[in-house]
């Protein structure tokens, strides 16, 4: 039990540093926990928010050949939030 708070405390730790938005030419930092900021999710499209968020919970259940498939989604998100931030630049 104490190794399990101990890791829950790491964990904790690790994700209070905010992180810089992964899309480029983007200068926001990243909540704990998120993808991306919240500019740039809005960005992407539902159904690519959808695979994201399932590709996600597969990882968590941990389902075979889930983190290629949420690597990917997560690839293809950035991808569309760094084309729609071009586009409107």
């Amino acid at each position: 039990m104490v190794k399990r708070a101990q890791a829950r405390a790491d964990a904790d730790a690790n994700r209070a540093v905010p992180s810089p938005c992964p899309v480029p030419g983007c200068s926001d930092t990243v909540r704990r926990g998120h993808l991306l900021c919240l500019a740039d999710w809005r960005r992407v499209s539902a159904r690519t928010r959808a695979e994201v968020w399932r590709a996600w919970r597969e990882y968590r259940n941990g389902k075979p050949g889930s983190l290629t498939r949420y690597d990917g989604a997560r690839a293809a998100a950035i991808r569309e939030a760094s084309v729609r931030r071009a586009a409107r630049a």
